[in-house]
């Protein structure tokens, strides 16, 4: 069947010397992987590497083939082209994180136009941001949890200020194994009411802020996948350490 549509690059894995396999999450047939040949042409890896950079927004046509794993491209081209992602270390770095998230979370095959819809207007929202968006993951990844069917229920108050990761809301109790302690749980209950748009507004030092990173991780791991071995994250944390 031909498709014409549109991806979001997820990660490119070496297939050999002279190929690729780019993984995608389509906006159609969701989580599909490509084998791209031509890596050890000179131009055609410039162009490729330009092409197929993590969460990169391309149209993609190519006639899929059920009993295939990896597809082949027919045409594929640039969507939308971001100004400032690629070219600031802060912004290129939160990609890379984001992306083996999304690639460890987003399973073969699996389907959801509105979460291809949220992934995509976020991206554009984070690369026209000018200044403080080091909390751009946070409320992404908060964000996230609604399309996985583990969202957040915001229920703060100074009678239930303590979060438990079990039971996904505030709690009047601290839980020893599940609780997270009261001073996290007062700015995650602020980040829970911002929206995407609004990333900039929320000032915190970047201890609390990998705090808070650490609390979204650990419960991502408790409701849908062991997020802990995640290979980006030291150096994403090294580049927001101020």
């Amino acid at each position: 069947m031909f498709y014409k549509t549109e991806g979001i690059v997820i990660k490119q894995t070496k297939y050999n010397d002279t190929s690729r396999i780019i993984t995608f999450f389509l906006k159609e047939i969701g989580k599909k992987s490509f084998i791209v040949y031509g890596f050890n042409s000179s131009r055609k890896r410039k162009q490729y590497l330009n092409l197929f950079q993590p969460l990169i927004q391309l149209n993609v046509e190519f006639n899929y083939q059920e009993n295939r794993n990896l597809q082949k491209f027919k045409e594929i081209s640039l969507k939308k082209n971001y100004i400032s992602i690629p070219f600031t270390i802060e912004k290129s770095t939160t990609i890379i994180f984001l992306s083996e998230i999304i690639d460890k979370i987003i399973k073969n095959d699996y389907i959801d136009d509105d979460l291809y819809v949220f992934i995509c207007n976020a991206l554009n929202t984070f690369d026209l941001q000018e200044k403080n968006y080091a909390n751009f993951h946070l409320i992404f990844l908060i964000q996230l949890s609604k399309h996985l069917g583990f969202e957040i229920t915001n229920y703060y108050s100074q009678d239930k200020k303590y979060f438990n990761i079990k039971e996904s809301c505030f709690t009047h109790f601290y839980d020893n194994e599940y609780g997270i302690d009261e001073t996290t749980s007062n700015f995650f209950s602020e980040f829970l009411q911002t929206k995407i748009t609004e990333t900039t507004q929320i000032k915190i030092n970047n201890t609390t802020r990998q705090h808070l990173l650490r609390t979204i991780l650990k419960y991502y791991s408790f409701h849908i996948i062991d997020l802990q071995n995640i290979k980006s994250l030291n150096i994403f944390n090294q580049i927001f350490r101020h």
